[in-house]
This record gives C-alpha cells, structure tokens and sequence, in this order.
C-alpha cells in the first residue's frame, strides 16, 4: 500500500464493544487477510512485525477507553464514529512513513510512539486545528517526497510532519518572503537576527493564525534537514511563542517536535538535547542500536551516562519565564505583561481560551 493511498472499504475497524479489533493494522494494510492470515509459522517477517506493531497500536489505543456498553445509547454512534477516525488516521500515518521503506528497515514500534502521537493529535484538536483528514493527506504527501530513509525509520507516526502542519492561508499571512529571512537567519547562525525576526513578527501582528507555532516549526524542519544552522535559538524562540500561546500544551508540542528531530538528524544538532527527556534518550538509543547506525549509537549511549534531568526543567523553567508564564506550586499562571513584554496583548487572540470557543 502506498502513501496517500486509503482504503475505504475495509469495513468497520472496531469490534461490537468499540475497541480496536484484532488484526486490523493488516486489514488495513490489505496484507494477507487480517485474522485469516497463514499461521505464525509460516508468516514472513514483515507480516509478522506487523503483527506486533497491531498489537502494540491496540493495546495503547484500547487502554483509552471502555467498552461502548458503558454510553447511553444516544451517544454511542457519534463516540465510535471518533474513535473509528482516530483509529484510521493512526493506520494511515503509521503507512505514510512505512511504505517509504524497503522491508528490512522495518522495526518495531514502541508503546510509548504510538502514545506521543496519538496525544500530539489530540493537543492539535484542542487548540482548533483543522481537520485530520486534511493533516492526514499533508502528511502522506510530504512523507512520499522525502527520500530520507533513517527518518521514516526513527518517525514512525511522521510525527515531524504531523507537529508542523499549517495551512497554506497561514503561510501566506505570514509571508513566504518574511519566512525565508528567518530561515536564511538560522542558516547563518544568527541569533540575533532570528531573536529580531520574532520580535519584528509580534510588533507588526495584531493577531497571529492559530496554526503560527505549527508553521515556524515547519521552517525550523527545513533547517533542520539542511544538516546545518541554529537550531537551538529557533527553537527556543518557538518554544517561547508555543508557551503564550497554549502554556503547556505548547510546550508539551514543541518538546515533543525538538526530541522527535534530535531523534533523526545526525550528531552535530546536540542544541536540541535539552528538550530530550532520559526516556527519548533511551528509546533512540535502543532503535539505533536495532539499525546498527554506530555513529548514533555511540552519541545516544555518551548522551545517556551524561544526561542530566536538572538541563531538562532549567529549559523549560527558562522558555515559561520568556513567555511571561510563572509555574507556582505545581501550576502555571500568567504572569503580568509589562512594557518590555515580547507578547503582545492581541496574542490571547490566538490563545487557547480562543481556540476553544
């Protein structure tokens, strides 16, 4: 099956109690007839990954909810129609990436991908996204240009592509020329021009796109992909703006995008270690490993012995802090604009308050 590709005509996806069904990732995939497959012994190799990557997509997906017993009968048809679209769009993003790659770079996926992803849907639900039908064909289309095989293979969800999704009105809002000044100023490593470029970009704003945060990210992917430029000052300036945006969420989206990058671009991107949590760090280490790639498994292991939790919250004590959003008791308030604030008053346009109404 090939990205882009669906498959509308597979039936329904859940079983009679509102679960993901058995089998379904290969029903979806049109191999080998799901549950009716050939037995376990005689499976090939990929159709036995296969195999394991369904059950880990069930598992996860299934410990998020009960049985649709459990609703009132009025609600069940519009709860399963939810989940049988969250569902598809995890079968369809799953093969955006995995019809790029030849059989014997398929790995397995981890519990915990397949819970960054369905939670990063989710974040982009809540602060008003458009629909997942049109992310979900970004995606296989961007997916199917990229010829980057070490990335399918690290971003098995595309969550890359997924976390930098914008509509194209946004992108014209913003202008294609004043994006490529910010890209430019990464590119050369200037700092202070890209720190410049976002306080240019609030001062001549009133109100920004919802998407904004979701559209430089795409631009910080285009630097990223170059092998070269300032990550780590984009990245920060994003961050700062993801927090006034939507406060945790945001930075739940933007630490999720920078430790998905750090995952499949080479040594020399070490700017985006921070926004690493010792879990990322271990999970790259033990999918690298899988793909005997030495040169990331000897940074991945040098990053595990040094790595340090305390790098990790001064980051995003630092981001809150720049965005103006003091963390108090284990709960984030915003902090009083003042004169010299980055933000804007018209931002909360944009923020989550507003995106939810």
């Amino acid at each position: 099956m090939k990205s882009g590709q669906t498959t509308g005509s597979i039936g329904n996806l859940l079983c009679e109690k509102g679960l993901a069904r058995r089998f379904g990732l290969l029903e979806f995939a049109g191999r080998a007839g799901g549950a009716d497959e050939a037995s376990e012994k005689n499976a090939s190799p990929a159709a036995l990954r296969l195999r394991m990557d369904d059950a880990v997509i069930r598992e996860v997906f299934n410990a998020r909810y009960s049985p649709l017993g459990l609703f009132e009968s009025h609600s069940r048809v519009q709860e399963a129609a939810k989940r049988e679209l969250l569902l598809r769009t995890l079968y369809r993003l799953y093969w955006a990436g995995r019809a790029q790659l030849p059989e014997e770079l398929w790995r397995e996926i981890s519990r915990r991908e397949v819970e960054a992803i369905v939670s990063s849907l989710q974040r982009l639900t809540l602060v008003g996204n458009p629909s997942w039908e049109r992310l979900v064909s970004e995606v296989e289309r961007r997916a199917t240009q990229d010829e980057d095989l070490l990335a399918h293979v690290m971003d098995p969800f595309s969550l890359r592509y997924v976390l930098s999704y914008h509509s194209e009105a946004s992108r014209e809002e913003i202008g294609i020329e004043n994006l490529n000044t910010l890209a430019a100023a990464a590119l050369r490593r200037d700092a202070a021009g890209i720190r410049a470029w976002f306080q240019a970009l609030l001062a001549q704003h009133d109100s920004l796109p919802k998407d904004i945060t979701q559209l430089l990210r795409s631009v910080m992917l285009e630097v990223a992909c170059s092998g070269h430029g300032d990550l780590g000052t984009i990245a920060f300036e994003i961050a700062t703006l993801d927090v006034e945006v939507s406060e945790d969420l945001g930075w739940e989206s933007i630490r999720a995008f920078c430790a998905q990058l750090r995952r499949i671009t080479a040594p020399g991107c070490e700017a985006l270690d921070p926004y690493c949590t010792d879990e990322d760090i271990d999970e790259a280490l033990t999918a690298v490993e899988s793909l005997h790639q030495e040169e990331l498994v000897t940074h991945f292991r040098k990053l595990a012995v040094s790595y340090d939790v305390r790098q990790h919250s001064q980051l995003r004590r630092k981001v809150f802090v720049a965005a103006g959003v003091t963390i108090e008791s284990g709960s984030n308030s915003r902090a009083p604009m003042s004169s010299h604030s980055r933000a804007p008053h018209s931002l909360a346009a944009v923020g989550l308050a507003g995106a939810l109404s």
